[in-house]
């Protein structure tokens, strides 16, 4: 993902659609996608900069069937795990024992899905 400054306004350049709509999505929130090397990413969260240390990424392949990012917060030192992909491959991967989040992440899913169908 990178993007471009086009007449005063940011364009995202994305890999695929669903990169581009998620990114745009989280811009309308507030959640802005501003710079990224090839070690660290930065965003403005909230109206607050946030800069991030790229640790690892593992790209899209058939057999994951997702995409995942490994980052260390320079605020914090926190290392954060973020994974996108089909909703049944995540889903899968969830901790054995947690139920409740099973049951709130199956929550989201019945209500987003129908959304996702009407496009």
């Amino acid at each position: 993902m990178h993007f471009i400054l086009f007449l005063g306004k940011l364009e995202y350049q994305a890999q695929s659609p669903d990169e581009n709509a998620l990114v745009s999505a989280a811009r309308n929130f507030e959640f802005v996608f501003k710079e990224r090397t090839p070690d660290s990413i930065t965003i403005t969260a909230l109206g607050a900069e946030e800069v991030y240390d790229l640790l690892c990424i593992l790209d899209f392949n058939n057999v994951r069937k997702r995409m995942s990012v490994v980052l260390q917060s320079r605020q914090d030192d926190r290392i954060y795990l973020l994974c996108k992909g089909a909703d049944s491959i995540v889903y899968e991967r969830l901790e054995v024992g947690s139920v409740d989040i099973k049951s709130r992440t199956q929550e989201h899913l019945n209500v987003s899905l129908p959304l996702t169908i009407k496009l």
